[in-house]
């Protein structure tokens, strides 16, 4: 009965053939897929260590030759500083292992800390290939050697063999973390590859067989192979095509977004993030008087509240981007306004028409935030010559917001980009101006969940003009 009972089910979940080979294949090919890249960037991060490997001896063979010498049979060490080294005397982090012998296998000088082995292997076969890098293993141990020939000053010849050799422990540490990982992360990847091609061949092989089925009976009704789907469902099938067509195009688009945000915010972050390095190694290069470690943590802590307002800005944009309604709290936008510009010492520097009791719904910190980007980019693109205006009045049932500038200009073709993230005008890059790219895009979020609007004109003669148009409300 067990038996019978399990057999249906099996036959429930996999309903034929086709679908077990599509779940078979599907798996296996992507399993494939790991390993081979599991194996190419195995082969090509030990191909880069070897290369290193190779690089690392070689400068050190030349050094070696340098202050040996090799005379009638004899070697000659003109000076053993290079052999006094902690890397040829003890096993360090990265050792050297130095043999010399003559071509019949004889071991003329070897490094001190040759010692701490039993038998350390030469290399008798390869002697004649100059420059031969190769390997062996000693106790568990990955040993890479290069051989170069010592020329006998008396001859002019080759008469002896220099075998220099080194650890590659990075070589096994990569190994046993590929071996690691992948016994770690293998079954899951494996249990994730086989419910999710489970998943998709079942939910889309159903539709697929009556889509073939409906086929079949074209081809048998000899209507030159033309698909026409006429009953609900064959339609819904047509349906479901069209709007998967759709989702993977609408997919893409948000990758691409997806994608360039990310490099923005990486390019945003990377400049303050390099600064705390470098200042940070600056610190600890040396050690440095008190004005200096002053100094360094004043810097530190400018470019770490730079880093702190640009992730509160992205907290906030994409806050406001996921509400669907604006906040129902009234909020009396003429105060604020005035506040703002008193609390920042702007009021040599602006000139504002305001009409009192003017309210809105919405957010009151976000309305700040609204209006400090706009007041605090107007004045850092305009001249001390010349005012920034700054202007709050209903009309015709809606709030009106204007904020002017005489500063530099937007042109025509950036005037909708500057409301995405990062994005900085051509001029702002050329003037060295300093800016994160996001103020403009916060205000238009918040516009947005405020259900306002946001608009840009060109100031005359020069600068430009924000006008933000909010629905109004009466308070009687």
């Amino acid at each position: 009965m067990f038996t019978v009972k399990a057999i249906q089910l099996f036959k429930r979940f996999f309903p034929s053939s086709t679908f077990k080979k599509l779940i078979f294949w599907n798996s296996f090919g992507v399993l494939v897929i790991l390993l081979i890249l599991n194996l190419f960037f195995y082969i090509n991060i030990r191909d880069n260590l070897l290369r290193s490997l190779d690089a690392r001896l070689t400068h050190e063979i030349d050094r070696v030759k340098k202050v040996i010498s090799y005379v009638d049979g004899k070697v000659v060490v003109e000076n053993y500083v290079e052999l006094n080294e902690e890397d040829f005397k003890e096993i360090t982090i990265h050792p050297f292992f130095l043999h010399i012998y003559n071509f019949d296998g004889r071991i003329l000088l070897t490094s001190d800390n040759v010692r701490y082995f039993k038998n350390f292997p030469i290399d008798r076969e390869n002697i004649y290939e100059e420059n031969y890098l190769g390997r062996y293993n000693i106790d568990s141990l990955i040993i890479v050697y290069k051989i170069s020939p010592l020329i006998d000053k008396s001859t002019g010849k080759p008469g002896a063999i220099i075998q220099l050799s080194t650890f590659a422990m990075q070589e096994k540490k990569f190994v046993m973390n590929i071996v690691l990982f992948n016994l770690l992360i293998l079954p899951f990847i494996i249990l994730s590859i086989f419910l999710s091609n489970f998943y998709i061949t079942r939910r889309f092989i159903s539709p697929i067989i009556n889509v073939i089925d409906t086929a079949h009976r074209i081809s048998l009704n000899e209507l030159n192979n033309n698909l026409i789907i006429t009953d609900n469902s064959d339609e819904n099938v047509q349906k479901l095509v069209d709007a998967f067509n759709q989702f993977i195009s609408r997919i893409k688009d948000y990758i691409n977004h997806i994608s360039q945000f990310s490099d923005n915010v990486a390019h945003q972050l990377l400049t303050p993030l390099t600064c705390l390095k470098s200042e940070i190694d600056f610190l600890l290069k040396k050690p440095r008087s008190g004005s200096e470690i002053i100094s360094s943590l004043q810097f530190l802590s400018q470019q770490t509240d730079k880093l702190i307002r640009i992730v509160k800005v992205l907290l906030v944009i994409a806050k406001t981007e996921k509400l669907q309604e604006s906040v129902n709290t009234i909020i009396n936008f003429s105060n604020i306004l005035k506040e703002e510009i008193s609390l920042n010492n702007h009021n040599h520097l602006i000139e504002y028409e305001i009409e009192d009791a003017i309210f809105l719904k919405g957010d009151e910190t976000h309305l700040r935030l609204v209006i400090q980007n706009l007041i605090d980019n107007a004045l850092k693109f305009s001249s001390f010559e010349k005012k920034v205006k700054v202007k709050l009045l209903n009309k015709d049932d809606k709030v009106i917001f204007v904020v002017e500038d005489n500063g530099i200009g937007i042109d025509n073709v950036e005037k909708e980009k500057i409301f995405e993230r990062f994005y900085r005008t051509k001029k702002c890059e050329n003037l060295g101006i300093e800016g994160s790219g996001l103020g403009l895009c916060l205000v238009k979020s918040i516009v947005n969940s405020m259900k306002g609007e946001i608009s840009i004109k060109d100031n005359q003669p020069t600068g430009t003009i924000f006008i933000l148009r909010f629905p109004g409300i009466k308070i009687d």
